[in-house]
């Protein structure tokens, strides 16, 4: 992106829901456990609820070790973010590309549709809220395989989300 004139290099955080095709973005200047978490916060607020299960990459910023196909040992943190928002955690086999083809074909729409042409702002603060505003408008939109738009079968897939919780952060 560039930020004030200067060409920065920014983490993408994207979060999506596979039945309705829903796509939540965000950039933070670097990746790390904090904006892991702060993408879970405001991922979870942008389709108000939560996935019962969310399923992931074998990302560092959730897992500090591998012990088998699928088990993984959860940094603390992730354990916590877990533990506040209840959802069950899956990851993907390792060098198993065709479990993680939603969340990559995803990433690359949200590259491709929000990110292009490389966007010009003042703060990534305002970026930021130039792409909620994308992802929203996104909903709009009726996936080729589907019979609704996003907005709608979101709505679907908000009754089986769990409640978020309200009385404090994780």
């Amino acid at each position: 992106v560039v930020l004030k004139g200067v060409p920065t290099k920014v983490a993408l955080f994207v979060m999506s829901l596979p039945f309705c095709d829903a796509v939540y973005c965000q950039v933070f200047p670097k990746e790390c456990t904090e904006t892991f978490q702060e993408g879970h916060v405001r991922g979870i607020a942008f389709f108000g609820g939560v996935p019962r299960r969310i399923s992931y990459d074998n990302t560092k910023t959730a897992i500090s070790k591998i012990i088998d196909s699928r088990d993984r040992e959860l940094i603390q943190e992730f354990k916590r973010l877990k533990g506040y928002y209840l959802f069950e955690s899956h990851f993907c086999l390792v060098r198993r590309p065709n479990e993680k083809g939603h969340v990559e074909r995803l990433l690359e729409y949200a590259r491709s549709n929000f990110l292009v042409p490389v966007p010009e702002c003042d703060s990534l603060e305002e970026l930021n809220g130039k792409l909620e505003e994308v992802c929203r408008q996104d909903q709009d939109r009726t996936p080729s395989r589907k019979k609704a738009t996003i907005k709608h079968q979101l709505e679907e897939d908000q009754k089986a989300m769990l409640a978020a919780p309200s009385t404090m952060s994780p």
